[in-house]
């Protein structure tokens, strides 16, 4: 008997049911293992390394996010004191335009103050002479026609 004859006999044969060359039947799971088996222990290594990969990558972006969270809260500090600086030397400035305004604005009053003093006190003589003239002559004229009329009638 030959060697082949021999291994022919454990030949995998089909599931049972119609009639086929005698031999083991076949057990698909165990012959896929034995095929596999090598190649996934020899994946086992790169399958932990890639893991190891993956576990680094994540500490590494959890690091820089960590970092990346501590430079955005710091320029958003540094920026809301900055913001503060600026509204404080925009209020200064206002403030001093507005002092400035004022004080223009009270030196114009003056100013006007002053010319309707002058023009009052150059238009006040011949003013109060016709008001004294006025009211002498209201006082006289009526005081005049009064008196003839009530002592008239007396």
């Amino acid at each position: 008997m030959a060697v082949r004859d021999l291994l022919d006999r454990f030949r995998p044969a089909g599931t049972p049911g119609a009639a086929a060359p005698s031999g083991v039947p076949v057990d698909r799971n165990r012959q896929r293992e034995d095929e596999l088996m090598p190649v996934l222990v020899l994946l086992a290594e790169t399958e932990q390394e890639s893991d190891a990969v993956r576990r680094s990558g994540r500490d590494r972006a959890e690091h820089a996010r960590s970092e990346a969270n501590a430079v955005a809260a710091s320029t958003v500090a540094t920026a809301r004191d900055q913001a503060e600086a600026a509204r404080a030397e925009a209020a200064a400035r206002q403030h001093r335009i507005n002092e400035a305004r004022a004080a223009d604005e009270m030196k114009a009053a003056h100013r006007r103050a002053g010319e309707i003093a002058s023009t009052a006190s150059e238009r006040s003589p011949a003013v109060v002479d016709a008001a004294v003239q006025a009211v002498r002559a209201a006082l006289l004229s009526p005081l005049g026609a009064r008196s003839t009329t009530t002592g008239g009638s007396s």
